[in-house]
């Protein structure tokens, strides 16, 4: 399970495989703490991709026992036994990146494994915010060294989450994750609309004064999330027109967003 692969920097490689929009927006933070960035990424990947790897739900809580062992041991001093965590050891053993949020991320996918889905929005809109959103100031708060927003990067980052799961629910529903119920289940229904409307609020609600204190990965984000709440209702609410690899012209994007960082997007 410790996911070592050969290259020159191996958690960005696989943080780039798996999240590749979250690592792009990392990449504009300051060099000196963009691997550890990665890492934080890389782990929130690891962690959501556990129902593609297993078939018995013994060996997925297996491999989420196997994290939940390593967060804390490498926060105590322990070897890591995994490169995200190894760029992290640091961070975790000195509380820059708090070892109980990293938990309670992993608890939170671990919790829809079990459950096999999402029942009704609020559900939905929850697990966005336990995940995404807590990725999200995890991120904040490394990047400012505590001095930006991690509440307002949660926001974002739960925005961000809200539009990413509507996205993965073809992909999550062939592994057993069913987080858009068929009209005719019994399951409480997720209405998409209410989820794009509910993403757009979190974003709007940032007062122009925390914009600018928001640090620069979460701004980025917020654009993306804005931009991507537009192609969902551009194709009627119906996630799976979506492009299916994301945007070819992101990191162009990004770069011209980034000039325009001081201005909140238009919702």
């Amino acid at each position: 399970m410790n996911g070592h692969v050969r290259g020159a920097d191996p958690v960005l490689d696989l943080a780039r495989r798996y999240d590749r929009e979250r690592l792009l927006v990392c990449l504009f933070a300051p060099p000196r703490i963009r691997s550890r960035l990665a890492a934080l990424v890389l782990l929130h990947a690891e962690f959501a991709r556990i129902p593609e790897l297993v078939r018995e739900p013994m060996a997925g809580l297996v491999r989420y026992q196997w994290w939940r062992e390593r967060i804390r041991a490498t926060a105590r001093g322990a070897a890591a036994e995994h490169p995200a965590l190894d760029v992290l050891a640091a961070d975790l053993r000195e509380g820059r990146v708090a070892a109980e949020a990293l938990l309670d991320l992993l608890e939170a996918q671990e919790a829809l494994f079990e459950a096999g889905g999402l029942a009704g929005t609020d559900a939905f809109e929850d697990h966005a915010r336990r995940t995404s959103g807590c990725l999200q100031g995890l991120l904040a708060v490394l990047s400012t060294e505590g001095r930006g927003e991690p509440a307002a990067a949660e926001e974002v980052g739960t925005a961000y989450g809200l539009v990413g799961l509507l996205r993965a629910a073809p992909r999550l529903a062939r592994f057993g994750i069913v987080v858009l119920p068929e009209p005719a289940s019994n399951a409480r229904p997720v209405r998409i609309a209410e989820v794009r409307e509910r993403a757009r609020r979190r974003l709007s609600a940032l007062a122009p004064a925390v914009w600018q204190r928001l640090d620069p990965p979460s701004r980025l984000l917020a654009r993306l999330t804005r931009r991507q709440l537009r192609a969902l209702a551009a194709v009627g609410d119906e996630p799976a027109r979506l492009p299916r690899h994301g945007d070819p012209l992101l990191p162009l994007r990004l770069l011209l967003w980034r000039r325009r960082q001081g201005r909140p997007p238009r919702l």
